[in-house]
């Protein structure tokens, strides 16, 4: 499993990789009040950064979340065995 994630993770390097290779014309971008002209390859290179970005901290707290709720029934499980054992 490890090596096929490696080999999707080069894939979509390489990929990327040549996209933004290709577009190196300006954009005009506005954002809010602000607005300007910058290369294609800059712009296509920040929107990749921001969505790994993003989905590294999606994963981080997906992570969390589920050991917490493993503590919380790991937790209740050993509650319940210990009040068995008091009443048996």
């Amino acid at each position: 499993m490890r090596v096929i994630k490696l080999i999707m993770l080069v894939a979509v390097t390489i990929s990327l990789t040549a996209v933004v290779l290709q577009n190196t014309e300006l954009f005009q971008v506005k954002f809010l009040w602000l607005s300007g002209e910058i290369p294609a390859i800059l712009l296509l290179f920040m929107t990749a950064v921001a969505g790994f970005l993003m989905g590294a901290i999606v994963s981080y707290l997906m992570q969390g979340s589920s050991k917490n709720k493993d503590n919380n029934n790991a937790g209740k499980k050993s509650g319940e065995q210990n009040t068995e054992e008091n009443i048996g």
